[in-house]
């Protein structure tokens, strides 16, 4: 298969991966029924409430300070409300991870200034953990 077409496919799989990322930071997700279930649930939710589990989650696996918190917290809102549009919207997977690609970059410039640079670098971790797992997810899920 050419690295194109390879790359084709694999944009719907990275557009699922870097919203769930986003959304479940701190969430290693087993590959099972009940991991299904969190998927399906967090795909059903509002922006708030995905901006909600996205900051308890941060706070508990970051181990924000309350002041971090309601920075994250707002921050998290603040970009859960700029996506949800583009999510519902008609647009194709690649179109629609285009223009929420940037808005996460961002959103991350951002946390850099609330966080401490271990408690960033904790957050790249996790986020690439859990892309790596929704990657495998997704292999196995298609």
């Amino acid at each position: 298969m050419k690295a194109s077409f390879k790359r084709v496919l694999y944009l719907p799989t990275l557009l699922v991966c870097c919203q769930l990322a986003y959304c479940m930071l701190g969430s290693i997700l087993p590959a099972n029924a009940q991991s299904a279930d969190s998927l399906v649930k967090l795909k059903n939710a509002n922006p708030q409430q995905r901006a909600r589990m996205q900051s308890d989650l941060m706070k508990t696996r970051l181990a924000l300070s309350d002041a971090q918190y309601k920075q994250v917290a707002a921050l998290n809102l603040a970009y859960a409300l700029k996506i949800e549009p583009i999510l519902k919207s008609d647009d194709s997977k690649f179109s629609k991870y285009g223009r929420i690609k940037p808005l996460l970059e961002e959103k991350d410039e951002k946390l850099k200034t609330v966080f401490t640079k271990e408690q960033y670098d904790k957050y790249d971790a996790v986020k690439k953990e859990i892309m790596d797992k929704m990657r495998e997810f997704n292999k196995y899920s298609n």
